[in-house]
């Protein structure tokens, strides 16, 4: 009798399942390292070790879900061992080749401890900038998801600009409202420069006002008011001149590669986008139910616009939070 084919091997190991909660949970851990690496304002390749650290932890997973995904193989082979260490030699070469050369090995292991310092070492003299929560102009509640988006997205356009140093939301959101003074929030965070403004959406117009603020003088740089028709490309274009003003005002060089990113479209549809920030603005409340609900969003997104990446991302996170029961009494049932 022939034996099981290698489709029901690939069953019964349930290799699918590990790569998937492999793959999700790998995405959380690159985007809580990029959020780290902005904060601490550390080198670039900390970033980069951590994506080939975990592009070739998915391999690993996969050969002990191999050898271990079947139910009462709890021994350790040979041949895993063997292959394990081959993607273990391999993965240290790749590190060799990304990472920095002879004259270079005690600028990464110290720049964490120098940013925190406030040395001068080359990645702490990248401008840096916190954005504050954007206040909602409309005043309807159910205009908050809207606002906050926006200000994410501004946050995520401007994070692309590698020497930006830019802090993350969850580093700034504790500032909304607090009554706090420029100078005082600007010390405490350790940036030199404060973006602030709102938004207000009404009817098929949105409209934008920022004001840009040097905090060590206390002094407005720069201030516009964007007022346009509200459409998937205005958004995204607005959006992008937003990043590509305050770059040049606080003097940061973009490359080829960030100037074509910015403004990008991931997709053409203002209902997919709008309910991708619905699912946020839930997922970001980290209840049971909000985070349900933004599963909910999600998969409303994809299903108008499967090729819209951020909406997969955005509902990986929810399976993983619900998964390992992350939350405020959250119970994944």
């Amino acid at each position: 009798m022939p034996g099981p084919s290698v489709v029901q091997r690939l069953k019964e190991r349930k290799l699918v399942q590990w790569a998937l909660a492999y793959l999700a949970g790998a995405w959380v851990l690159m985007e809580a390292a990029d959020h780290v690496v902005g904060v601490f304002q550390w080198p670039s390749l900390v970033s980069k070790v951590v994506t080939i650290l975990a592009i070739f932890g998915f391999f690993v997973a996969l050969v002990i879900a191999w050898y271990h995904g079947e139910k009462g193989r709890q021994w350790v082979s040979g041949p895993e061992l063997l292959i394990i260490a081959l993607l273990l030699m391999i993965t240290g070469g790749v590190l060799r080749v990304v990472g920095p050369g002879p004259d270079q090995g005690d600028t990464l292991s110290d720049a964490g401890s120098n940013s925190v310092m406030g040395s001068t070492t080359e990645a702490d003299e990248r401008p840096s900038i916190a954005v504050l929560p954007f206040a909602n102009r409309s005043r309807l509640e159910d205009d908050l998801y809207f606002t906050d988006g926006i200000h994410d997205q501004i946050i995520s356009q401007l994070q692309e600009i590698r020497s930006l140093g830019v802090r993350g939301r969850t580093s700034v959101d504790a500032y909304r409202d607090s009554g706090m003074t420029i100078p005082a929030i600007a010390q405490e965070l350790r940036v030199r420069y404060i973006l602030e403004g709102g938004v207000q959406r009404a009817g098929d117009r949105v409209q934008i006002n920022l004001q840009l603020i040097d905090a060590q003088v206390d002094d407005h740089l720069w201030a516009e008011t964007y007022d346009r028709t509200l459409s998937i490309e205005n958004l995204f274009d607005v959006q992008g001149e937003i990043a590509r003003r305050v770059a040049e005002e606080i003097g940061a060089v973009l490359t080829p590669e960030e100037e074509a990113r910015l403004g990008a479209l991931p997709t053409d549809n203002l209902e997919v986008y709008d309910l991708y920030l619905l699912g946020t603005h839930q997922w970001s409340l980290f209840t049971e139910e909000s985070i349900r609900l933004a599963m909910d969003y999600f998969q409303q997104a994809i299903a108008l616009d499967p090729l819209f990446s951020p909406a997969h991302s955005g509902l990986a996170d929810c399976y993983v939070t619900l998964g390992f029961g992350f939350g405020r009494g959250l119970d994944a049932g």
